[in-house]
């Protein structure tokens, strides 16, 4: 699928590079338009603000629960997030309107 079958030609046509590099890094949103390092911006804040909050601050994702512990019930996987931290992850969304943000396939551009 996608353009692989195209011919280099047809794919210098509508500007897809026909050797591209197989080991090339895709660029994060935020990295290319954030004003500050990642190391700059907080996963977590006091009064967080919405405008901009993808810039910001930083993603802070939970980490999981020990797999030895998860193996005894069926609570989240995740370890207890305080409600500031929440409130400043929240404050990152867009707004963009996917109705899907959470999946992975379809979900947030932001990740």
């Amino acid at each position: 699928a996608g353009v692989d079958h195209l011919s280099p030609e047809e794919k210098e046509s509508i500007s897809v590079d026909p050797n591209p590099d197989p080991k090339a890094k895709e660029t994060d949103l935020e990295d290319v338009v954030s004003p500050t390092s990642p190391k700059d911006r907080p996963t977590k804040v006091p009064e967080p603000k919405k405008k901009r909050g993808f810039i910001e601050y930083e993603r802070g994702a939970a980490p999981y629960r020990a797999p030895e512990e998860r193996l005894k019930d069926f609570k989240e996987i995740y370890t207890p997030i305080d409600e500031e931290r929440l409130q400043t992850q929240g404050a990152r969304c867009m707004d963009c309107g996917v109705p899907f943000c959470h999946q992975k396939e379809t979900g947030c551009p932001l990740g």
